[in-house]
């Protein structure tokens, strides 16, 4: 489990008074959690409910502060127009995040509401978190006063919070303690007791007012994912093979196929990562023989291990697998053949490319790894036997 990550910020602003305030949407993604926070200046007003927002906090009061959530569809559009009850400013942040836990689940909690007049706003210890998990807090104000919006005016974000300076938004300077200016900070955290942010740092003393969100993380959204290790064991691949009366022989081609190579793996946000299942195949195993005599070659083994390493996947990072190792052993052995003839074939080479592709898990998309390729060559290279009346065969063909 890890902690929800903020992959998008988005502010706007009503910078005159009205009773109608459009809220611009960050990115559209299916089945992620968008907050949205916003203090609505120094006119005491409430906003009217939102089918599509699930409301946290609405404070009917100047410089009042607004919490609101949705669980995202993919069909949300670009904004939101929210409607108050008195005509005000307002200054708004619509967070994007992945690796939340679906508000059906466990909703976003809040804090009590700090209040106060200072160059310091200090927002509340948060809810107290039911068990220690990877949580994400969200620390905000909202001030009464005039500033320009040109983010020089909040200057440090709590302790441990990011970024710095601090996200803010101001509606701008029109006139005399206006209001509609949001400044807020975030920090991942691993904890089971209430987290209490420090203070953020402002340019001038005003009014401000201030809360803390906590974001539970996804509890099917485990961020460590380890396949099964997939061995493959080959034994008694090389099997008799009797030639007869200067009979030419060739055995049947031998095959071998590699199943459950891409298992299925729960990667972020809930969604299903399936990579495209691997094939190994090998022909041509056991080449045409020409001879006379009886040749029963050693037991030929060949070991695959390491098939499926760890894959760590965190947040729409790249994810590079571990080089893989295989061996080969006892690949070409001495064969031994009647009439005192020994057989010493050369030895084999194989090839293992392609193996290790970059894979890129990006906005829950479906991750497809290059296909493995495994060949092998020089299997059943040439092969000389010399009788004991002096013949000699070149080439895999015997004669007696």
């Amino acid at each position: 489990m890890a902690s929800p990550v903020v992959v998008e910020a988005i502010e706007s602003i009503t910078a005159t008074a009205g009773t109608s305030h459009v809220v611009t949407h960050p990115t559209v993604v299916a089945g992620q959690l968008w907050l949205l926070i916003l203090d609505k200046g120094s006119t005491s007003a409430t906003v009217n409910a939102h089918a599509d927002w699930t409301e946290l906090l609405d404070e009917a009061v100047a410089n009042g502060l607004y919490i609101a959530y949705r669980w995202t569809t993919g069909a949300e559009g670009a904004s939101t127009t929210l409607v108050t009850s008195a005509s005000t400013r307002s200054a708004q942040m619509v967070y994007r995040i992945t690796g939340a836990e679906n508000p059906a689940t466990t909703a976003p909690q809040i804090g009590t509401t700090a209040t106060g007049t200072s160059a310091t706003p200090d927002p509340p210890a948060s809810a107290t978190p039911p068990s220690s998990k990877d949580y994400l807090f969200i620390a905000f104000y909202g001030a009464a006063g005039e500033e320009a919006d040109d983010d020089t005016w909040s200057d440090t974000p709590p302790t441990n919070y990011t970024p710095s300076p601090p996200r803010q938004k101001a509606c701008g300077v029109a006139g005399t303690n206006l209001g509609g200016i949001i400044a807020a900070a975030e920090r991942a955290l691993t904890t089971g007791v209430a987290e209490n942010p420090g203070t953020f740092a402002k340019d001038v003393s005003v009014a401000w007012r201030a809360q803390t969100i906590t974001v539970h993380p996804s509890t099917s959204n485990p961020q460590l994912v380890t396949p099964g290790t997939l061995a493959l064991v080959l034994a008694t691949f090389a099997a008799v093979v009797t030639a007869t009366a200067n009979v030419l022989v060739t055995p049947s081609t031998a095959s071998l196929s590699l199943t459950g190579f891409a298992p299925t793996v729960t990667a972020s946000d809930h969604k299903i990562v399936t990579p495209s299942t691997a094939s190994l195949s090998l022909t041509a195993f056991a080449p045409t023989v020409g001879i006379g005599v009886v040749v029963t070659p050693d037991t030929a083994g060949l070991t695959i291990s390491l098939f499926a390493p760890t894959v760590t996947a965190t947040q729409n990072q790249t994810v590079t697998p571990s080089t893989a190792s295989l061996s080969l052993s006892a690949f070409a052995p001495a064969i031994t053949a009647t009439d005192h003839k020994v057989v010493t074939p050369s030895t084999a080479a194989l090839v293992l490319g392609i193996f290790v592709p970059n894979v890129t898990v990006s906005e829950n998309q479906l991750v497809t790894p290059d296909v493995v390729a495994l060949s092998l060559s020089t299997f059943a290279p040439s092969v000389w036997i010399r009788s004991h009346v002096g013949s000699r065969v070149a080439g895999g063909l015997v004669r007696i």
